[in-house]
């Protein structure tokens, strides 16, 4: 089943239209990255999957239901993290999501908030009020309390914006944990592509208020190849261990090692990578990237 199916979608301000007759699909249980330059109309589309906009014309379908017909009952079932969010800066972070939990007639228990907060990295016991939080810490607050009704659709603006390397990382690994132990379908609308990269199953790019590519991240590419590198973990590690048929070896400087993948996506590269033994702490694209599939849809010059 589709979590999110939208046909023939018009929105306009005024006399400007913005979507122009789009069509989408969200599979349900994916990460689904939604791209594209800023007035693309990102922010209006995930309103409208919200149910917090009108639209003049098309369908929207979530988990298979008309969307404004059955709003109240689907609005139990998604939750959203915007991208500038400012949680109540007196309140304890068990209080806050205490009161949320209490405006969406989820379970306000202790043992439950407990175990939210703690599921995103966040102390239960942590006596300071949230508006003595760090950013990273506010994006975890932010993350537990759209989590707090147990969506089944979660969307994500910008969750790692102005974060740090070390923070980005952190929320990566919380929305992985998020998607595959509760089977939550994510939405992320993000500028940063080493987010995309990192997390998400399909993508959608939008520009000039259609979708101009959905699909897998590679399946666009029209290059056979790939060059990545690899920073390797492996003390005394001997780099031509990377050498496969479709996996060849050009140069290591350090514990970095540049490859070319030929005939296979740089997913299917990694996990043969990792089959082998070869602990991998970052993969970088150099040709055949996201970057690359990104500027091609949307008329954009690397």
């Amino acid at each position: 089943m589709s979590a999110v199916t939208i046909s023939k979608l018009f929105k306009s301000y005024g006399s400007s239209e913005v979507i122009k007759g789009l069509n989408m699909d969200v599979r349900e249980g994916e990460i689904y990255g939604l791209l594209g330059p800023n007035g693309a109309g990102k922010s209006t589309l995930i309103r409208v999957i919200l149910g917090l906009l009108p639209y003049e014309k098309g369908e929207v379908l979530l988990f298979g239901k008309p969307l404004m017909e059955n709003l109240q009952k689907l609005s139990k079932e998604i939750n959203a993290l915007p991208e500038f969010f400012e949680p109540y800066s007196w309140m304890k972070n068990i209080e806050y999501l205490q009161f949320f939990a209490d405006l969406y007639g989820a379970d306000r228990a202790p043992v439950r908030i407990r175990s939210l907060l703690e599921s995103v990295g966040l102390d239960p016991n942590d006596n300071k009020v949230v508006g003595e939080y760090s950013q990273g810490m506010r994006k975890r607050l932010g993350l537990a309390r759209a989590l707090v009704n147990r969506p089944k659709l979660l969307i994500l603006d910008e969750p790692t914006n102005g974060l740090d390397p070390k923070g980005r990382r952190e929320i990566h690994d919380l929305l992985l944990n998020i998607n595959r132990n509760n089977k939550t379908t994510i939405i992320l609308s993000t500028h940063i592509l080493d987010d995309v990269e990192r997390l998400c199953d399909r993508i959608g790019v939008l520009d000039n208020g259609l979708l101009q590519y959905e699909g897998a991240l590679h399946e666009r590419t029209e290059q056979q190849h790939y060059r990545y590198r690899f920073e390797i973990s492996n003390k005394d590690f001997d780099a031509k261990e990377c050498e496969g048929e479709q996996i060849r070896f050009i140069s290591q400087k350090e514990s970095w090692v540049e490859c070319e993948i030929t005939n296979i996506t740089p997913n299917e590269a990694l996990k043969s990578l990792l089959n082998k033994g070869i602990e991998i702490n970052q993969a970088v694209a150099l040709e055949g990237s996201l970057e690359h599939l990104y500027f091609s849809v949307t008329g954009g010059e690397k």
